[in-house]
């Protein structure tokens, strides 16, 4: 795996599209003058975020200045930044816009945001600061997801080349299931929770071991990540150097968790 740094940028974009993926899932082109035309959306960088500054109640951005520092958390203009870090699911060329998908819910001003945005509305984005880009050598990887690393989960399925083979877990209740990528490629194993893909995973990988060369990528719930490690890290599947897994939201923790 290696990595590029990138300069960051301060925008301010506005909706150009919203599509309704399911009744959890929301995705949204953002674009407008702010984006720059070489916004660098990196093949196989699939992990990429940008960090998403909310509208305030009173329907202000305060941007901070990435020139500062990225102290984030400081007040502009009197205000706090609301800021949420988002997986970028792709580049729209046509449109010229970076493609988001949001998780629908009432209880944090992200899911609130997406569930009533409109063509037009304003959004605050900044970065990406870096892109980590995913090995094509591996032949084979298991990913490991539940909705809110689902735009991730479908750039491998999407972006790897077809001789790698995938083995992808998912962790959805019925109705919010759906094709991942936009050409499917194989069997996506479904549960209905993060306990369900701990036991799912370590079952089917005691019937069928990986290679010595996969890799195991893996985000969602950050207690179900730690899960995972701890069944996955005992050294009878992979070395720990070959599994990567990311909290990406805690239960009953709003706003950004600390990076593991």
């Amino acid at each position: 795996m290696h990595g590029t740094m990138h300069p960051i940028h301060r925008r301010t974009l506005t909706v150009l599209e919203v599509e309704t993926l399911s009744p959890s899932m929301r995705r949204i082109t953002l674009g407008g003058d702010g984006l720059e035309a070489d916004f660098p959306f990196v093949p196989l960088a699939v992990s990429d975020h940008v960090k998403v500054v909310f509208p305030g109640s009173d329907g202000s951005l305060a941007l901070p200045d990435p020139e500062k520092g990225m102290r984030l958390r400081e007040p502009v203009d009197g205000h706090v930044p609301i800021i949420r870090e988002y997986t970028i699911r792709g580049y729209n060329a046509e449109l010229r816009g970076i493609v988001l998908d949001f998780v629908l819910h009432e209880h944090g001003v992200a899911g609130r945001w997406a569930t009533n945005a409109a063509v037009g509305d304003a959004l605050g984005i900044l970065g990406p600061r870096g892109s980590r880009i995913f090995p094509t050598d591996p032949s084979t990887y298991l990913i490991a997801v539940d909705e809110t690393a689902f735009p991730a989960a479908e750039r491998f399925i999407e972006e790897l080349p077809q001789n790698i083979l995938l083995r992808i877990y998912a962790v959805a209740p019925e109705r919010n299931r759906r094709p991942l990528g936009r050409q499917p490629r194989g069997e996506v194993e479904w549960v209905n929770s993060a306990d369900d893909l701990v036991a799912r995973v370590t079952q089917d990988l005691l019937a069928a071991p990986l290679p010595d060369d996969a890799v195991v990528w893996g985000a969602g719930e950050q207690g179900a990540m730690q899960q995972l490690r701890r069944a996955l890290s005992d050294g009878s599947f992979l070395p720990k150097s070959r599994i990567d897994l990311h909290g990406y939201w805690r239960i009953g923790f709003s706003g950004e968790i600390p990076h593991e």
